[in-house]
């Protein structure tokens, strides 16, 4: 079944955004909403989300800068999710008649997930207490933790779940890629941060308010750490095959179009066959990305790690 889920969020700032921050924005946005489809999934077992693809329906840069998506999303459903699900969250997750004006659940569990984010780069920074005042960061994670606590809360009575379920959702979710997450959330949070903005709301009133926008780590903390090796994944890019090695998955190598044109070495992962992919010149795949800090202070792409294959046969 393919569902049309709408997504509308507004930074609430005066002013105009650079180029950058707003493709940075749009970039994380699409990233943060299919990590809230695999929360979704978690929360849902019934429900088995095969594909999506994001598309931009709007950009306004007056102000406030809105940001106007629209997700289509091919999903499987059991016979009784719709049972245990609202019909309203129904409505809202998978687009029924939804105007445009009216948030996707999605929406929601976006903002939540970029505060859990947000939540994580800060525990993060605060191993490094001699560079950073280890109080100052206690008091930003404190109000950090209280907004996703209070969004975590709104989404699990939208939704009509346990918060517990949700928050184990998340957790078991995102926690093995805490700082791929992070690194997302900071990209979709920067514009608010950067112009001071009073929230960064949805259609229908759901926001990150501005006491949690004032408490996330400024460019200026977050410059004076950076990891050397940093990991983000990349869903369904194109894969070029450079070199193949049907006995050594380890001794692959390719190039990935949306990240680098240049050749790196490519891991395949334990569940894909090698034989079944030593013809191919190319295929769609999720990617894991390891890239190094240069001494210009940027990660470059050094290995890629073929995840999961979405061509028949593979």
């Amino acid at each position: 079944m393919d569902f049309r889920v709408p997504h509308e969020v507004t930074y609430e700032f005066e002013g105009r955004a650079t180029v950058t921050e707003v493709a940075k924005s749009l970039t994380a946005q699409e990233k943060l909403f299919k990590e809230s489809l695999r929360v979704l999934e978690t929360c849902f077992p019934e429900l088995d989300i095969e594909r999506a693809e994001i598309t931009v329906r709007e950009i306004s840069q007056n102000s406030p800068l809105r940001h106007r998506l629209e997700g289509i999303v091919v999903a499987a459903l059991s016979p009784g999710l719709t049972e245990d699900m609202p019909a309203d969250l129904m409505k809202s997750l998978f687009g029924y008649d939804v105007p445009d004006s009216y948030d996707s659940f999605v929406s929601l569990i976006m903002l939540l997930v970029a505060m859990w984010g947000a939540e994580r780069v800060v525990k993060r920074l605060k191993k490094f207490k001699d560079d950073f005042d280890l109080k100052r960061l206690e008091a930003k994670q404190a109000v950090i933790a209280a907004e996703r606590k209070r969004l975590l809360s709104e989404a699990a009575a939208r939704a009509s779940i346990n918060e517990d379920q949700l928050a184990d959702a998340l957790n078991d979710t995102l926690g093995k890629r805490q700082v791929t997450v992070g690194k997302v959330a900071m990209d979709f949070l920067a514009p608010a941060k950067r112009h001071k903005a009073k929230a960064i709301s949805l259609p229908n009133g759901e926001a990150i308010r501005q006491e949690a926008i004032d408490a996330i780590p400024s460019e200026v903390e977050l410059a004076q750490y950076q990891s050397p090796v940093e990991s983000v994944e990349y869903d369904n890019v194109t894969v070029v095959f450079q070199r193949h090695d049907k006995t050594r998955p380890k001794d692959w190598a390719a190039t990935v179009e949306e990240v680098s044109p240049d050749r790196k070495p490519l891991h395949l992962a334990p569940t894909i066959s090698p034989e079944h992919l030593f013809t191919r010149e190319s295929v769609k795949a999720d990617v894991l990305v390891t890239s190094i800090l240069d001494n210009e202070g940027e990660y470059v792409p050094s290995v890629y790690y073929l995840m999961k294959v979405y061509d028949e046969g593979a």
